[in-house]
C-alpha cells in the first residue's frame, strides 16, 4: 500500500501524519512556529500543486506550475528547504516506472509543442554548403507531426496505466472514498 503524504480533500490540501517521518517535510513544519501552521500549509499546498500527478497543474510545465502556484497561494517565492521537499516528494511519488515515464513523455511533448510555436519557416542557413536553404524543412516537420499522433496515443496509454495504479493505491485504504481529483482522473466524477 502506498501512503499519500498530501491529498486534496474538502477544498484543501490535507497533510498526512507520515510527513514528520521525512526530514524535508519535518523541516517545513519545524520552521513554522505558529500554532495553526498556516505558512507550512501554504508550502505543502505549493508542493502538492507543483509536484503531484493528480494536481490540477499536472500538465503544466515546471515553470508554469511554479508561477501559477505562487500566485494562487499568495506567495512571492518559496525557500530552498521547500524546493528540497519538492524534490523528495517528486522522488517518492514518481518512484514507479509508469509515472516516471509519463512525466518524461509529457515533458518531451511540452518541449515539442514549444518548438512548433517558435519554428520559423522563412529562416535560412547563413553559411556552409547549404547556405540559403531553409533552416527548418516543412516536410520534415510534417513527418514529425504525423509521428506525434502515435506518441500522443502512447502517452494516453501510459496515463491510463498511471490512473489504474493511482486507483489501486487509493482504493486499498479500507472504506475510504476516492477524493475529487482521483475521481476526475479515473472518470468517476
Amino acid at each position: 500500500m502506498k501512503v499519500k503524504l498530501l491529498e486534496f480533500k474538502n477544498f484543501e490540501v490535507k497533510i498526512s501524519d507520515d510527513v514528520v517521518l521525512i526530514k524535508e517535510f519535518k523541516t517545513i513544519l519545524d520552521r513554522d512556529k505558529s500554532k495553526d501552521k498556516k505558512q507550512a500549509t501554504k508550502y505543502f499546498t505549493y508542493i502538492y500543486l507543483t509536484q503531484d500527478p493528480q494536481s490540477p497543474y499536472a500538465n503544466f510545465t515546471e515553470e508554469e506550475a511554479h508561477r501559477t502556484a505562487l500566485e494562487d497561494i499568495g506567495l512571492k517565492e518559496v525557500p530552498d528547504y521547500v524546493i528540497e521537499a519538492c524534490k523528495k516528494y517528486r522522488y517518492i511519488v514518481y518512484n514507479r516506472p509508469v509515472l516516471r515515464m509519463l512525466k518524461k513523455m509529457t515533458k518531451a511533448m511540452l518541449a515539442l509543442e514549444e518548438y512548433f510555436e517558435t519554428v520559423n519557416f522563412t529562416e535560412k542557413i547563413e553559411s556552409g554548403q547549404r547556405k540559403g536553404a531553409l533552416l527548418h524543412d516543412p516536410k520534415q516537420l510534417l513527418a514529425v507531426m504525423e509521428r506525434a499522433s502515435k506518441i500522443i496515443d502512447q502517452v494516453k496509454l501510459l496515463e491510463q496505466r498511471a490512473i489504474e495504479e493511482l486507483k489501486t493505491d487509493t482504493s486499498v485504504k479500507g472504506q475510504q472514498e476516492l477524493g475529487y481529483h482521483e475521481k476526475l482522473m479515473i472518470g468517476e466524477q
